[in-house]
């Protein structure tokens, strides 16, 4: 009886152990899913920065310690450096950098003052932020608006008591200059669909079909091939 069972245990191991396969078609399935034993292969943390300077330091200090060639890969506001595949086609996640952009709130309405602070201190100084503040600031300093919209554009009447102090003609669209990408880097000039509301609340709309984050891409990518054109020559390094 025992005997029985012990051989009963060994024909259900070997059973299991088996792989079964079936041919379909010719081509050959298994009920297992197998995986290879890889080696252990030492790999560094990666290492993370705000800014680009420290990450093109980086990439030449670091350079011949990777597979290369490394494979720099840019977004609007962050860069990634990879190392070649190693032998089990894997790549090892090297560099990250991040901008330190502030985040601007756009596509909602907010107060006149939280717009003009807005503007002054997200925005690169120009002409057409400096009008735009300006016109802001004169709507905030009366007590009354009346406002017509054709859907093009926006004409304010502007009232103090029952005195008409004049109209201001809102523009719809204007071109300002956001800090939407790392400083190194020339900002994106952005087109904005500027609103104003019955309760004399501001918003800015992105206007460009998010044509800046490609603007953002050209300028670091333009930035790292001026800084890293000796590695690039030498096939050690991949900007993409």
């Amino acid at each position: 009886m025992l005997k029985e069972a012990i051989e009963k245990i060994q024909e259900l191991v070997e059973s299991r152990n088996k792989v079964q396969t079936i041919d379909i078609e010719g081509t050959t399935y298994t009920e297992l899913a197998l995986s290879p034993i890889k080696e252990r292969i030492p790999r560094c943390d990666r290492m993370d920065f705000c800014n680009l300077e420290m990450l093109i330091e980086n990439i030449k200090t670091e350079l011949d310690d990777h597979n290369l060639p490394l494979r720099v890969l840019v977004k609007e506001r962050e860069v990634n450096v990879y190392s070649s595949y190693d032998r089990y086609k894997d790549r090892e996640h090297i560099f990250r950098s991040t901008a330190q952009a502030p985040n601007i709130e756009f596509n909602q309405f907010m107060s006149v003052e939280a717009m003009i602070i807005m503007l002054q201190t997200n925005f690169a100084e120009s002409e057409n932020r400096n009008n735009l503040i300006q016109l802001i600031s004169r709507i905030s300093s009366e007590n009354k608006i009346e406002m017509t919209d054709d859907g093009m554009g926006q004409r304010v009447a502007v009232t103090q008591g029952v005195s008409v102090k004049g109209t201001i003609a809102v523009p719809p669209l204007v071109k300002l200059i956001p800090f939407r990408t790392f400083y190194e880097v020339v900002q994106p000039e952005q087109m904005f669909l500027f609103r104003i509301d019955k309760n004399m609340n501001v918003a800015l709309f992105d206007a460009d079909g998010g044509a800046w984050k490609a603007s953002c891409q050209c300028e670091i990518k333009k930035y790292l091939i001026d800084y890293l054109y000796a590695e690039i020559e030498d096939g050690k390094v991949i900007v993409g």
